[in-house]
């Protein structure tokens, strides 16, 4: 008897590899959603970051928009830090 397929698509492509994130576009407003897409991150680092004001965003009563170039400084700071903390 054959096992039936599950309906659900691997995210895998035809090569194996994961699809690519989408790339990050400085001009560009993203919601938190989108942002976690874009930078890889997890939806509680995104919180954090947010909550502690490291990267900067938009408020709009219960909105959160988070612009591109946000986005890119908070990353930048972020390796930064990472290499800073590897070499001591």
């Amino acid at each position: 008897m054959a096992k039936p397929e599950s309906s659900r698509k691997s995210q895998k492509g035809a090569a194996g590899k994961l699809p690519d994130r989408p790339s990050l576009d400085p001009r560009r407003n993203y919601s938190r959603q989108e942002a976690i897409l874009v930078c890889g991150i997890s939806k509680s680092a995104l919180a954090r970051a947010l909550s502690s004001r490291e990267l900067g965003c938009y408020r709009i009563r219960r909105r959160v928009i988070i612009s591109g170039r946000h986005l890119l400084i908070w990353m930048r700071r972020r390796e930064q830090k990472a290499k800073g903390g590897a070499e001591r």
